[in-house]
């Protein structure tokens, strides 16, 4: 994560520079005492996840600063820091994702932080989209996702089946490639497939879903939405929707299509 902050005291500048940087998933923390050099910054980075502004600033305050950031970096998450806590109701219609009143302390700054990192993480998962029922398709932003080889697909869709279990390199061989002996071949078939996929979901915005160690692949099931996981979870309105069809395109997948017709069945 990666983050600005802004205020022109420099004392509490640094004060809660230090304790971003404490924690963890906090890469980068960007300090800056006016806002005009926060704009001329943001305006060639795109990877902003967070800023945190003081309100009382010095020409721009922090309320018209948050509002030129959400035009530069549309999906960047707003925390407010003051003194003076009449400013947040503007603030809250201003669509910031936490408020603080100075003096603050370490652990309301990370409770707030943690608040937004959740907000990513939900917001994030929602935008990828991996459906089984019917064909196995993936949709990010509701835009379907287009693999180079149709074999990275079939990877992305076992390790989906799998729930999230790492697999091992042999056992995806043998289903990739059931009908292939050639072991080395298969080996490098099967690295080739990863680095496409690993491509294809990287130049989509989706390079967190997967999971690698030494010869072992998996995903991250927290990355991303799945109508058969909703199902497993017992959401109605994706329950109601099934038809009896699963991953229709791989064989491999007849197992699972078994258990949830059993389940529709009690």
């Amino acid at each position: 994560m990666k983050i600005i902050c802004c205020d022109d005291e420099k004392n509490l500048l640094m004060f809660h520079k230090n304790i971003l940087l404490s924690i963890e998933n906090v890469s980068e923390v960007f300090d800056f005492a006016y806002a005009e050099d926060v704009i001329e910054f943001a305006k060639s980075r795109q990877d902003i996840d967070v800023a945190i502004l003081d309100i009382n600033l010095p020409v721009i305050n922090g309320i018209e600063l948050a509002e030129k950031l959400k035009k530069l970096i549309p999906e960047i998450h707003i925390i407010f820091i003051t003194g003076y806590p009449e400013y947040k109701s503007e603030a809250m219609e201003n669509g910031c994702s936490g408020y603080l009143t100075k003096p603050t302390n370490a652990d309301e700054i990370k409770k707030e932080l943690a608040f937004v990192m959740q907000n990513m993480k939900t917001a994030a998962a929602e935008k990828v989209r991996m459906q089984c029922f019917g064909n196995f398709d993936v949709f990010i932003n509701d835009n379907p996702v287009v693999f180079n080889l149709t074999k990275a697909k079939e990877l992305l869709a076992y390790l989906v089946d799998r729930r999230g279990s790492t697999v091992n390199g042999g056992e995806l061989c043998a289903v990739l490639w059931e009908n292939n002996d050639d072991d080395n071949k298969n080996k490098n078939n099967l690295r080739q497939c990863w680095m496409s996929l690993k491509q294809t979901l990287e130049s989509a915005g989706a390079d967190n879903v997967l999971k690698k160690g030494w010869n072992t692949y998996g995903i991250d099931i927290k990355t991303f939405w799945c109508d058969a996981y909703e199902f497993e979870k017992g959401n109605v309105q994706v329950i109601n929707s099934y038809k009896g069809e699963y991953m229709n395109q791989y064989s491999w997948a007849e197992n699972s299509k078994s258990i949830f017709s059993k389940k529709t069945e009690q």
